[in-house]
């Protein structure tokens, strides 16, 4: 599978936040974004490759000092939605960093 169908929407929308959009991890091919939070926490935003229709997932997690106060949520879009999904995923992934663990 290949992020063809949707890496135009995926371009657009990190850039509009200030966000690095990798490509690459470990020889194989993703669509991540980071976000640095307070101290050691990170916020993750990334997305799997989309079926043929344009269905996909994007996933978002935050990760803090202590493992248990993780957390992640997967949220399922089709191509019509992607914009609206990525940027709530933006908002759940700041959000997250913003509270107090």
């Amino acid at each position: 599978m290949t992020y063809e169908l949707i890496d135009q929407k995926l371009s657009d929308w990190a850039s509009r936040h200030g966000l690095q959009l990798c490509s690459q991890y470990q020889d194989t091919e993703v669509r991540t974004v980071f976000l640095q939070g307070r101290g050691t926490e990170r916020g993750q935003i990334w997305i799997d490759p989309p079926a043929p229709d344009g269905t996909t997932t994007i996933h978002v997690a935050v990760y803090r000092k202590r493992h248990r106060d993780n957390v992640k949520m997967d949220m399922p879009t089709d191509g019509k939605d992607l914009d609206a999904t990525l940027e709530g995923a933006y908002v759940q992934a700041t959000g997250w960093l913003e509270e107090e663990a």
